[in-house]
């Protein structure tokens, strides 16, 4: 969405906190965003427990840029899936 670049940094860059808020809504807790100025994107990082909340969000910003998403949990929630799935062999004692 090369084409989009400038309209994206222009609403962007007009957003405040209360904008912020109210685009992400109040299911989503914004971590922190860190962004390439260059145009080229950047990082977001967020929690919420609803993927309905998330694409709502998303969408939000569809028109304008694109956007990758990568779920990530902690240790313990990576751990515990690994040892749910059949071929996990666990160390033998």
């Amino acid at each position: 969405m090369e084409n989009k670049r400038v309209d994206c940094m222009n609403v962007f860059a007009r957003m405040g906190p209360d904008d912020d808020a109210q685009d992400c809504g109040n299911e989503i807790n914004v971590v922190g965003r860190w962004h390439h100025l260059s145009g080229s994107g950047g990082v977001c990082i967020a929690e919420c427990a609803s993927a309905e909340a998330l694409n709502a969000w998303l969408l939000n910003w569809a028109p304008v840029c694109n956007i990758e998403v990568h779920p990530v949990v902690q240790d313990a929630e990576a751990r515990a899936n690994i040892q749910s799935k059949p071929w996990f062999i666990p160390e033998q004692e």
